[in-house]
């Protein structure tokens, strides 16, 4: 129902409307609802998602390593500073500072980010805050179904929504390597402390010397 809506909606390409153009085909989400119509267009369309895609990819892959390390040492002087702290007020602490930034952190980051652009859509194009939610992570994790998408309302706007909406999907799929990056990082660490503890780690290491 809403793809035929949207059908029906002729729009104008203007520059806002050209980045979050190219802003999803880099990204590989596609909503296709803004698509070439003339044959220099698509022509175009191919070249620069060849090249774009693959700058994107390597993108995302130096900002997610970036970020987290990034994330880490923030994290770290936290932990130190809390300690300091605890340590002032005569409060024993017998955990150690965790060197690694929890996966819950970036994911509680990536909800309210998520929460916040649900708040947006559901204002600008009417949809239900459930609706709106589902947009922004099918968008964030570039699966892009298409069922919903920026519609009239966002795309016409003369005040640049579709810059903003641009921008939002860019830092949302951002947020989320990031995310990935560090949750990976954890079950890396629980992998290879498992491994630690049945010694599997260990003889792998010594034949790998062999």
């Amino acid at each position: 129902m809403r793809q035929v809506a949207v059908e029906k909606f002729v729009y104008k390409w203007t520059y806002s409307t050209a980045i979050l153009y190219a802003a999803t085909l880099v990204t590989t989400i596609g909503y296709g609802n803004i698509s070439p119509k003339t044959t220099l267009g698509k022509i175009s369309t191919v070249i620069y998602a060849l090249i774009g895609i693959l700058l994107v990819v390597s993108w995302l892959k130096l900002v997610g390593d970036s970020l987290a390390l990034l994330a880490t040492q923030y994290y770290q002087r936290l932990s130190r500073c809390y300690r300091r702290y605890l340590k002032e007020k005569k409060i024993s602490l017998r955990e150690e500072v965790d060197k690694k930034v929890p996966f819950w952190v970036p994911i509680t980051l990536l909800i309210l980010y998520l929460v916040a652009g649900s708040l947006l859509f559901a204002t600008w194009e009417g949809w239900s805050y459930i609706d709106s939610a589902y947009f922004s992570f099918i968008t964030f994790t570039t699966i892009g179904f298409g069922d919903l998408v920026p519609g009239e309302t966002t795309i016409t706007h003369r005040n640049g929504r579709s810059l903003i909406c641009a921008m939002y999907l860019l830092f949302g799929v951002m947020l989320t390597a990031l995310s990935f990056k560090l949750i990976q990082e954890d079950i890396d660490r629980i992998k290879s402390r498992l491994l630690q503890r049945l010694g599997i780690e260990h003889v792998h290491l010594s034949s790998i010397k062999r």
